[in-house]
């Protein structure tokens, strides 16, 4: 066991070998199942999003036989910075946006198009899974088209609900953009077209309709501060004491426990409750934080435009968050409370200690 003749030094794999070696640890999914490709395709949108910094986008994504995809970018915007990141060398490539370059090493066919000049070759040139336009059209268009190397990923066929799914959530999340899947590789296509102006207020309108609960006070919120986006809605079902429901998104990520946002609305909530009860000179309501979840409902999506998870974790975290959804929601609660006195005198009477439901409760 120790004879130094038997002991090997580890190997270190670095660039594109270890691209084609560990595909999925780039990739996501696993070996045996065609998960990876499906994040493949939603990082490589995300991607284009993040770079050209606008959501006014229209995605075409395309399925064919053989496992070769296409995907068609249109967009008013310059897409030079996407197109970049398939040009820089590995080891230059920017935080968080390396798959492009990924797509690069695992495909045995690639073609990067934009407008009628090829951007990037790599293999033999594939039929085209895009209709050419022979017109000249006032929006940019990239398109890319791939086949994966089975040597280096084996399991290239995807599930058509799962990728589904996936630009489902994402074009809600970012409401300029409009997506069209297209899979050819049945004998009827499968086709869905995903665009959803109100962005998450459309998740609202569902979550309604499945959660127990009569809506009684509706606070909307949609606008940007410094470089973070927000659309916030803040319910309560005052009827009853329906559990919580809180869905929380950060760019693409679900981030449903969201603790700096959760934490700053619910703040904003106590302060805008105890200036109210000052300013009406109630002296019977003690606000207290912990009464305030049951028939809470808060969605919010947030987008910053950022290079690294490092630099994500830590905006996650920051303390910057909670003081701009402060700065955000107590305007807003206060400005509600007083042009809504009758609902609001509904939604204090849990503070109320005088009441025989705080006195059953209170023992």
């Amino acid at each position: 066991m120790t004879d130094p003749q038997t002991i090997q030094e580890p190997q270190i794999i670095i660039g594109e070998e270890a691209i084609r070696k560990r595909p999925y640890m780039y990739i996501g999914g696993r070996a045996s199942d065609g998960d990876g490709i499906i994040n493949l395709i939603c990082s490589l949108l995300q991607d284009c999003i993040e770079a050209c910094q606008s959501n006014q986008l229209f995605f075409s994504v395309k399925v064919a036989q053989e496992n070769r995809f296409c995907l068609i970018i249109e967009g008013h915007d310059n897409m030079n910075g996407f197109l970049e990141l398939f040009q820089l060398d590995l080891q230059d490539t920017i935080p968080d946006k390396y798959i492009p370059k990924v797509l690069t090493v695992i495909s045995d066919q690639l073609q990067v198009i934009s407008g009628q000049q090829i951007i990037l070759s790599k293999g033999e040139s594939m039929p085209a899974l895009y209709e050419s336009s022979s017109h000249e059209s006032p929006l940019e268009r990239v398109v890319i088209q791939f086949h994966i190397d089975p040597t280096i990923i084996p399991v290239a066929e995807i599930d058509y609900q799962v990728l589904s799914e996936k630009l489902c959530q994402r074009a809600i999340l970012y409401k300029g953009l409009q997506i069209l899947l297209t899979d050819t590789r049945q004998k009827y296509v499968n086709q869905n077209y995903y665009h959803f102006p109100e962005g998450i207020a459309y998740l609202y309108e569902r979550v309604l309709k499945l959660i127990p609960g009569k809506a009684e006070i509706e606070i909307h919120y949609e606008g940007k501060i410094q470089d973070t986006y927000y659309q916030i809605i803040l319910v309560y079902r005052t009827d009853w004491d329906p559990s919580p429901y809180f869905l929380h998104f950060y760019n693409d990520r679900d981030n449903s426990d969201g603790s700096q946002v959760k934490e700053a609305i619910e703040d904003a909530l106590v302060a805008a409750c105890k200036r109210y009860v000052k300013k009406n000179k109630i002296s019977n309501h003690k606000i207290q934080k912990k009464k305030l979840d049951n028939g809470l409902i808060l969605i919010c999506n947030m987008q910053n435009h950022i290079s690294s998870l490092a630099e994500y974790s830590k905006q996650l975290e920051s303390r910057l968050i909670y003081q701009q959804v402060h700065s955000i929601m107590y305007p807003l609660i206060s400005s509600y409370f007083i042009a809504n006195p009758e609902k609001t005198q509904d939604f204090l009477y849990r503070f109320d200690q005088t009441s025989i439901t705080h006195k059953l409760f209170s023992k």
